[in-house]
């Protein structure tokens, strides 16, 4: 997904709620999100997403400083059809 699909996703959900945000102010939140995420990453803070993980910088011995992902550990729902076979056809 590009920058570009985010915005228009995060445009489309808004608009069932109080604060509808157009297609430019949904890139506006985005790129400020993604901002503060960067901007914590190199000062050597974490960046908590609830729900998806925590991001912080490592800083490896021998090599550049960069981004590490951690994801939050729970179990997710797999998602499984027991509806449909191959072909099309359902279970009868």
């Amino acid at each position: 997904m590009r920058r570009g699909d985010l915005a228009r996703a995060l445009a489309e959900r808004s608009r069932g709620t109080g604060q509808q945000l157009t297609e430019g102010q949904a890139q506006d939140e985005l790129d400020r999100m993604v901002y503060a995420i960067v901007t914590s990453l190199r000062r050597g803070r974490c960046a908590e997403m609830p729900g998806v993980g925590t991001m912080t910088a490592l800083v490896p011995t021998d090599e550049k400083p960069g981004p590490s992902f951690k994801p939050t550990k729970r179990k997710m729902p797999v998602a499984t059809s027991l509806d449909r076979r191959p072909g099309g056809k359902s279970k009868s």
